[in-house]
Order: structure tokens, then sequence, then C-alpha cells
């Protein structure tokens, strides 16, 4: 799918698409959840689970855990991503922009430039888009971090307040 940018929905300023993948549609200005609509499946609820566990979950329409984040502290964004019976890393790197990466067995399923809930748009490459669910909620961890930690107080996605 190579690269291409999150855009805001130009007919719904809470929900973000990114063609061929899906949307995230954040549930409200200052949620912390969102509707994760895969442009091929079920869409998925994901929420961060407690105020300062920088825990997240994605939840099935059924209520079945799909996919959770989990890292070591809070000084840090790089974690681990269970999503159905896989194990995959977050990793951020540490460089003046932030970019993220969602890595399986060494390779980069998804590259992402976040510039949190506004503008502009994220950069995004896509490398595997064999599971749209869970590229969409790397990618709302990922925005959602860039979010809280610019301060302007919108936490997306499981980042720690």
């Amino acid at each position: 799918m190579g690269d291409q940018l999150l855009t805001q929905s130009a007919d719904d300023r809470r929900r973000y698409d990114l063609e061929g993948v899906g949307s995230i549609r954040r549930m409200s200005l200052f949620s912390r959840t969102a509707l994760l609509l895969p442009a091929d499946g079920e869409p998925f609820t994901a929420q961060s689970r407690g105020l300062l566990s920088g825990e997240s979950e994605a939840v099935a329409a059924g209520g079945e855990q799909v996919g959770e984040y989990t890292h070591p502290d809070l000084l840090t964004r790089s974690g681990r991503v269970r999503w159905h019976e896989r194990t995959l890393r977050l990793r951020t790197t540490p460089v003046l922009v932030s970019r993220f990466e969602l890595i399986e067995d060494g390779a980069a399923l998804l590259e992402v430039q976040a510039t949190g809930w506004g503008h502009p748009p994220a950069k995004v490459t896509v490398r595997d888009a064999s599971d749209r669910g869970l590229l969409l909620f790397a990618l709302w961890l990922a925005q959602g971090f860039v979010d809280h930690d610019s301060g302007r107080g919108r936490t997306g996605a499981g980042a720690p307040t």
C-alpha cells in the first residue's frame, strides 16, 4: 500500500481515514476511546485501561478482547502489542518527530510519523495490510501518544494522563 496520509474526514470531525485500511472514529474530543473501522471487517472499540497504567485494549462488538498494548514503564512508548494470537512490538524512534513502527519478527508492518489528533495529518507507510484492524489499533496508539505528549490534553489512545 505504501505511503499515505491519515486525514480527518470532511463530514465527521471525529473520524480519521486511511485509504484502503479503514477509519478511526474518536468517541468525543476528550475521550480515550475510539471506534476502529477496518475497511474489510468487523469494528472494534479501542480504549485505555486506567488513568496511569499505560495499557490499552481493543474489544470486538461481542465484548471479546482481541488486542492489547502494554509497556514496561511510563517513560517510554515502546511496548508489546498482542493481537489475537500474535505478539508484536510497537517501537518509537527517538528523533525530533514522533515516529512509531509496528514490528513483527523483525519486519515493520506499519510506520507512522504521528502528529496527534489535529493537523497536519499523520504520514503512514503500510508495508503489510493483511490485518487492517491491527494497523488501526497501532495507529490509534501512536496518534494518542503524540497528542498527549504535545500537551493538547486530548488523550486519544492509551497515553497515561
